[in-house]
């Protein structure tokens, strides 16, 4: 979190995911889709995701959400069924019960609220168990209390109780099978931190825990897992790092000791009949447990190592050596385990992206127009890396020619062939044509074109024999000549065509129609003319309805600032309107996208309207405004290998495409497009030919999708990343693997290159010393040179001052080596550090310090400034022009206030309610965003006030909150979308403008990105409105409440927060885009909301993050 002098912030916002969590915290087989059915649940956060299993892969069929961070998601099964329900209880234990009904509906059979408000809450978090014979459900959720909730024949939840157990903390639980009452397994820690397993018997008359068949009093106090077998083998397996055991019924134990020790996360039975467990560790290494029973006893364990894979939360075995690996630190997986000559043999068939958990990122501006990437150190253990997130559209150029002044550029194939071989470019008063021989563009001719002239259209005659051109004088054929001659004295202005038709303005208002032969190759012919009365500036047409008479459409743009459609060739006159902009359309596009016919209108201001068109009436409905850019606009349809796109060139190029009959901008990553065109050649397939102010460039795109990841793997654990945009850098601080002398890890500072991300060179830090925090500093000290501050921390476990900490200073020079050119001791590990001006603030425990840099090149030296003591531990910090704003790990936040003149840090405000905070980030200097460690999401403001003794001047108050659902560790100003997004519908101030006003962008552990989005009041009012109707139309999923969801969370007593106050959660809003149309007129008319004006708003906000 820097600087971020001059912005400022609402106390209004907008909440939504810019990319949602993919963090796997469970995975299950089930039967939920059918009787029988082969299903994978896999739970992320909020999101429940139901796969079917296909021949080695997995096809999502059904996916929703929840109103809240699911903790528990168990199979119910009735008697007498064999179809599954879901249990699914949420982090603020709500509960439901959901049944699928075979037509694509998620039905709520029970739901309620499993919360103790007088009670401690288990610090594990919520956890669930089921009795495989249907009768209960058991829940962990408070210490030294176990939850029953006995089901009936119907599948229904009677009243729950609560059990005691002496032991306050419950590590797992099992209901142990060949009992006639249901009997629990209790894996336990005392007072003194010692674990034991105790069976119980679930009484349900009495409503309480009796005494099971056995008791092992003590197990190796690293156990963390239980298993119960099913019969004829029954009994307990117990996980530990050291030993795996087996208990029997009879309390016979059988033991395997692990050498060496591992850390056990997961596993999974692979057997109905319990003969197999799967285990996974710390370290992704697979294991399959065998346990060789005689019929009558356990004679003993076996375990095997299967291979490696990203470090498990869950692991699924479906079938046949295919098991689902579920990842909340890396990617998950699906792998396939063969046996070979050498062992087992691992395939991965699958894997699912996961940039979680997000501990910290940066932002990079790669075009200088705002439109960003993200750089995020992502992932644990063997999974970190360096993940880097992008918006839009990448084009991955093959070739390049430096032409400037290209106003136009279209392909055409190979005479009889299927690929294109010409690309013609279109200058001011001549026209250019490379050809692609041999891998190699060079300049050709084709005979009867002119070349002499600016070229208005061009394309390909049926048959793929002959090629025409329209100038400013003729339609010229290939191979035959001149077709058609303008009249003396006029000139053409404006061409288009499709695959019947060619069309041709000629001149206040006139239009020729030049129809193609099928069977004649090269024979054009006028078919018809028209004379609108008026200037044409734009033109597009299209054969939806082939066959018919009349199926053709032109669509006319005219100097009126008004659109015409026509059927070709009678020229019948089928709709007109009157553009809304009040401005000259300068392109038209009339094309498929899905299931829908579109037309596409590119206007001077930088605008695209849109229309749905009916092919047969020509009426033009559902207009709608997008502000893609600050230029005129070209829109173009462009085929693909594999969609139809419209591609709007301007200074800030967009691709356009449908989903769910919903038009989506993406955002493509090139400077300035003039023209596009596809180009499909031999040896550049699948390209698209650009024209751009300066150059020709061929490239590849990306797959349409909202945001695209690639992937740096490290081979080390980042932790903290900084960036210096101008030199291009990057520093990441990694943590290396254990030494092989045995030493502790090493951390170190690398230098990445941000356009490569090559590493390029690295530091180690000294011995025990771990960074803690990571800044881009130049300027510090005047110095305009590629400067980063490193803050580390140092564990002495020799002393009773234990931990001590440095600022190391380092220099990136111009052949990308990295030294030490200053550093400075700490009296306490470095928690955080930033830039201010030419100093650097540390916070350190409980101090905040400010250091400048001083001597000359060769000596240099930091040196203290100033310190402020007020602090438990701060633990973050963001400063916006002398004012810091300071995170503590327990009182919240304070704002000092660095005074220039005479060197001193004075306390300038408090905030006097506790808070447990993560992050915070500064937007102006009286604004402050700050995230706790439940998952919530606080803005505060800054007011001045009368200074009164030595209380501070101001004060810091709550203006609103809402519950995230996850884990905020880091905060950046910034967006990941083009800020030429036309705010005036979505009403980001005020005035309608986002001057001023900043988005920021935060990372969270389960790997989402979200986006805070500053909205004025009157918008905020507007859009409260219809968030509280869409909560009354529109029932959650399982019945659980919007409000509770977002309701501030607060432990360790849970209590009732008090509702969200002034956020929109915009997930929940951008709903009413999917909803079906008589769904968003209900949520409209409950407040009193016009729909088009509504959508449109929702549309232009979604595309803000």
């Amino acid at each position: 979190t820097g600087s971020l002098e001059g912005k400022t912030m609402s106390n209004f916002n907008y909440l939504a995911s810019a990319y949602k969590a993919n963090a796997v915290g469970i995975s299950m087989a089930s039967s939920f889709l059918g009787p029988d059915a082969h299903n994978l649940v896999v739970c992320r956060k909020s999101q429940v995701t139901v796969y079917s299993l296909q021949d080695e892969s997995m096809v999502a069929e059904l996916e929703f959400s929840v109103n809240g961070s699911i903790e528990v998601c168990e199979n119910l099964r009735l008697k007498g069924s064999s179809q599954d329900l879901l249990l699914i209880v949420t982090g603020k234990y709500k509960f439901c019960v959901l049944e699928y009904d075979g037509s694509g509906n998620v039905v709520t059979k029970a739901n309620g609220d499993f919360a103790e408000r007088n009670v401690r809450m288990a610090e594990d978090g919520c956890r669930g168990y089921v009795d495989p014979l249907g009768r209960l459900v058991i829940l962990s959720i408070a210490e030294g209390m176990l939850k029953a909730v006995p089901i009936d024949d119907k599948g229904n939840l009677a009243d729950a109780f609560d059990m005691r157990v002496d032991e306050q903390r419950v590590i797992d639980v099992a209901f142990l099978q060949g009992y006639d009452k249901p009997t629990i397994a209790v894996l336990f820690e005392d007072v003194s931190e010692r674990r034991g397993v105790k069976t119980f018997t679930v009484n349900m008359q009495e409503k309480d825990l009796e005494p099971g068949p056995w008791e092992k009093a003590s197990v190796e106090r690293t156990a963390t897992l239980l298993q119960a077998l099913p019969l004829p083998i029954a009994g307990l397996v117990v996980v530990a790092e050291q030993t795996i055991a087996h208990i029997a019924g009879n309390g016979n134990l059988k033991a395997h000791s692990m050498q060496p020790p591992f850390i056990a996360r997961t596993l999974c039975p692979v057997d109905a009949n319990g003969s197999r467990l799967m285990i996974a560790d710390n370290d992704g290494i697979l294991y399959m447990l065998g346990i060789d029973f005689d019929g009558s006893k356990v004679l003993g364990l076996r375990l095997d190592r299967l291979g490696e894979t990203s470090t498990p939360e869950a692991i699924v075995y479906i079938d046949a050596g295919v098991i689902f690996i579920g990842s909340a630190v890396g990617d998950s997986q699906l792998v396939r385990i063969s046996q070979g000559d050498d062992g087992a043999d691992m395939e991965v068939l699958a894997s699912f992206t996961n940039i979680g958990p997000v501990i910290d990122f940066e932002l990079m501006n790669t075009d200088k127009q705002g439109q960003s990437q993200l750089v995020c150190c992502s992932g644990c253990f063997q999974d970190s890396s360096l993940r880097i997130v992008r918006a839009g559209v990448g084009l991955e150029e093959q070739a390049a020619v430096e032409l400037e002044g290209i106003k136009a550029v279209w392909s055409l194939r190979g005479q009889g062939s299927q690929q294109h071989k010409y690309l013609v470019q279109s200058f001011v008063g001549q026209t250019r044509m490379l050809a692609l021989e041999e891998e190699e563009l060079g300049e050709a001719e084709l005979s009867g074109f002119d070349y002499e002239s600016e070229t208005l259209d061009c394309g390909e005659l049926p048959g793929g024999q002959a090629y025409f051109q329209v100038t400013n004088q003729r339609l010229n054929v290939h191979p035959k000549g001149i077709a058609w001659q303008a009249d003396e004295g006029t000139s053409c202005t404006v061409a288009c065509h499709d695959e019947s038709v060619i069309c041709v303005s000629t001149g206040k208002g006139g239009i020729k129609v030049f129809g193609m032969s099928q069977s004649d190759q090269g024979a054009v012919s006028q078919i018809g003319e028209k004379n609108v009365g008026v200037e044409i500036g734009c033109m597009s047409c299209a054969t939806f309805d082939k066959g018919v008479a009349n199926g053709s459409i032109l669509t006319v743009g005219t100097w009126d600032k008004k659109i015409r459609v026509f059927s070709l060739p009678s020229f019948e006159e089928m709709q007109s309107v009157n553009l809304s902009d009040d401005t000259i359309p300068r392109s038209l596009c009339l094309t498929t996208l899905g299931n829908n016919k579109y037309l596409l209108a590119g206007l001077g201001n930088g605008s695209i309207v849109s229309y749905l068109v009916d092919s047969k009436t020509g009426a033009l409905t559902s207009e709608k405004t997008v502000q893609v850019g600050l230029q005129p606009v070209n829109v173009q349809a462009v085929t693909t290998a594999t969609s139809q796109l419209v591609v709007a060139a301007c200074d800030r190029p967009a691709v356009i495409y449908e989903h769910n009959d919903k038009l989506l901008f993406s955002s493509l990553n090139v400077k300035s497009v003039v023209s596009v065109c596809p180009f499909d050649a031999e040896d550049l397939a699948n390209c698209l030919a650009l024209a751009t102010t300066d150059s020709l460039v061929i490239g590849t795109a990306d797959d349409v999708q909202r945001l695209h990841i690639r992937t740096i793997p490290l081979g080390e654990h980042s932790r903290r990343i900084a960036y210096d945009g101008k030199s291009g850098l990057f520093a990441v601080a990694s943590m290396a693997a254990t030494q092989e002398d045995g030493d502790s890890d090493v951390f170190r500072i690398r230098l990445v290159d941000d356009t490569s991300f090559e590493m390029l060179q690295s530091c180690n830090l000294e011995q025990a010393e771990m960074v803690c925090s990571l800044t881009s500093a130049r300027g510090v000290g005047g110095l305009d040179k590629c400067l980063f501050a490193a803050g580390a921390t140092t564990i002495d476990v020799d002393s009773d001052d234990s931990e001590v900490g440095r600022v190391v200073l380092f220099e990136a020079r111009e052949d990308k080596s990295l030294s030490v050119i200053a550093e400075k001791q700490m009296g306490g590990g470095v928690n955080a550090i930033q830039r201010m001006g030419n100093h650097l603030v540390v916070a350190t425990r409980n101090e905040i310090h400010v250091l400048q840099l001083d001597g000359s090149e060769g000596s240099f030296s930091l040196g203290e400034v100033c310190k402020n003591v007020l602090y438990v531990e701060a633990i973050a910090l963001s400063i916006c022009g002398e004012f810091i704003f300071v995170a503590d790990i327990m009182r919240s936040v304070a704002v000092l206030k660095y005074n220039q003149t005479h060197q001193t840090l004075e306390e300038n405000a408090q905030h006097f309610e506790p808070m447990w905070c993560t992050a915070i980030q500064a937007m102006g200097d009286k604004h402050v965003l700050v995230a706790d460690n439940e998952g919530n999401l606080h803005t505060l403001e800054r007011k001045d006030e009368t200074s009164q003794g030595d209380q501070p001047a101001s004060s810091l108050q709550t203006t609103g909150f809402v519950h995230v659902g996850d884990l905020i560790n880091c905060f950046r100003q910034g967006s990941l979308v083009s800020v030429a997004t036309s705010a005036a519908s979505a009403g980001t101030s005020s005035t309608g403008s986002t001057e001023g006003k900043s988005t920021v962008l935060f990372g969270t552990v389960g790997g989402a990105i979200g986006a805070v989005i500053p909205l004025s009041e009157d918008v905020f009012k507007t859009l409260n409105s219809l968030q509280q109707a869409m909560t009354e139309v529109v029932s959650g999923v399982g019945g659980l409440s919007h409000s509770d969801w977002r309701a501030l969370l607060t432990r360790p007593a849970l209590k009732d927060g008090q509702k969200a106050t002034n956020f929109i959660d915009g997930d929940l809003v951008e709903t009413l885009l999917d909803l079906p149309a008589d769904k968003q007129k209900e949520v409209c008319s409950k407040c009193g909301l016009q729909v088009d004006s509504t959508l449109q708003q929702i549309e232009e906000l979604s595309r803000m993050h």
